[in-house]
């Protein structure tokens, strides 16, 4: 009996081994085709990249990359969508990427169309700082959500003319300054908000005569306004290189809270990504309550408090000292 199920597992493995594809197969699903890159080591992740649209299939509005795809059985990441996959789809009005996927060189370069990017899970915009351009020349785009980027590469907004603001999350830890292009053309940014705490200096192109900086067109407009984390103007900021040419730059407002006693206090950034912080160190434990009124969280304070694990949204902060009676309530927004 041992022998038989011994035989009958060994004929499974080697049926599901056979079904997952080697790097380099190609597939689609009825609209996108798909190159695997899944590594020949045993136990690699099985990863694929997105090529483009299958001929002859319509070209929808709205276009959504999945996380993952499932070819034979076997369920595959969507880890890259590749060079110029979609460079010159002008007829795509709206972009959502699902899961943790790079974006490449030219991506969507020349898509002339696309007014709303979604990113909400993607962490690379561009592979390397060198390989970029990712929506270059997307005239129209006006709306771009980024709520994880840790690095955004060389030129990838380029000829954005229409993109009105962006906000640069507390994920963030490297905007390229190869080109000195990322942001050139885009006459019409005017509000870039800064949530990430650790400084990001930049510099100036020696090359004076082309792109001074990456903002070099942006800083040109009068009425930009760049928005900081709470306490971090001085001296970064008013002082660091290019970001000091900024002619407005405001503080995001910490959160007002509402004391029971005399003392009053403050909590802060707002809006809050991850860590929420207090002015005075009477606040000793909170409790988080969300629209509904159902509790989402109860944590002591301890430098700040932890919100990474909440959704997106409204929620209201009950602050209590440590005789665990409630000193102050606020109402914080999570991005």
């Amino acid at each position: 009996m041992k022998k038989k199920l011994l035989l009958i597992m060994m004929l499974l493995s080697v049926t599901l081994t056979s079904a997952q594809l080697s790097a380099g197969t190609t597939f689609n699903d009825g609209l996108l085709n798909y190159s695997v890159t899944t590594l020949a080591d045993p136990g690699s992740p099985n990863t694929v990249t997105v090529t483009g649209f299958l001929s002859g299939a319509t070209i929808p509005a709205a276009l959504i990359i999945p996380a993952t795809v499932t070819e034979g059985g076997i369920i595959y990441d969507v880890t890259l969508i590749g060079i110029n996959a979609f460079k010159g789809k002008t007829t795509i009005t709206s972009l959502v990427v699902d899961g943790d996927t790079t974006i490449d060189s030219q991506s969507f370069a020349n898509c002339s169309g696309l007014t709303t990017v979604n990113l909400p899970n993607v962490t690379k915009i561009g592979p390397s700082p060198s390989v970029g351009l990712s929506f270059w020349n997307c005239s129209n785009l006006q709306s771009i959500n980024i709520p994880v980027i840790q690095s955004i590469s060389t030129g990838a907004f380029n000829g954005c003319s229409a993109l009105s603001s962006i906000t640069f999350p507390a994920s963030l830890t490297s905007l390229s300054e190869i080109n000195y292009n990322m942001f050139k053309g885009c006459s019409n940014l005017t509000n870039i908000t800064v949530q990430y705490d650790t400084f990001i200096a930049l510099g100036y192109n020696p090359v004076t005569s082309v792109n001074t900086s990456i903002f070099a067109d942006v800083v040109s407009n009068a009425s930009v306004v760049l928005t900081v984390p709470f306490g971090k103007k001085t001296p970064d900021y008013t002082t660091g290189d290019v970001w000091k040419d900024f002619s407005t730059i405001v503080e995001a407002p910490a959160l007002s809270i509402k004391t029971h006693g005399a003392k009053t206090f403050e909590a802060y950034p707002n809006p809050v990504t991850n860590n929420l912080y207090f002015s005075s160190n009477d606040v000793d434990s909170v409790e988080i309550y969300n629209i509904l009124g159902s509790k989402v969280s109860s944590q002591k304070v301890n430098n700040g408090v932890n919100t990474s694990s909440l959704s997106k949204g409204v929620y209201v902060v009950k602050c209590q000292n440590d005789k665990g009676v409630a000193i102050g309530i606020l109402k914080m927004v999570k991005e």
